[in-house]
């Protein structure tokens, strides 16, 4: 029996989640798993990532996290969105 290898297709990468973002992420991991589905934290963001487009829902989520964000103390925020 031949045996093939498998290639990996991601990276891993170091990503800094607050509580808040934690929480969020297992609340809709509970969702999920409550539809029938057995999902991890990075099943989850994969899927967030594809239903999030570009816009002001997403400028305005950004801004919050910049003033949320405790590395940086700017309070600068973006404002410029095209859509």
């Amino acid at each position: 029996m031949a045996t093939t290898k498998r290639t990996r297709t991601g990276r891993p990468v170091n990503v800094y989640l607050g509580r808040e973002d934690l929480t969020r992420i297992r609340e809709l991991g509970t969702w999920l798993s409550g539809k029938g589905h057995r999902v991890s934290d990075s099943q989850v963001l994969k899927a967030a990532l594809i239903v999030t487009r570009p816009g002001k829902a997403l400028l305005d989520a950004f801004n919050d996290v910049l003033r949320r964000d405790l590395r940086f103390r700017s309070k600068s925020t973006v404002t410029n969105v095209d859509k």
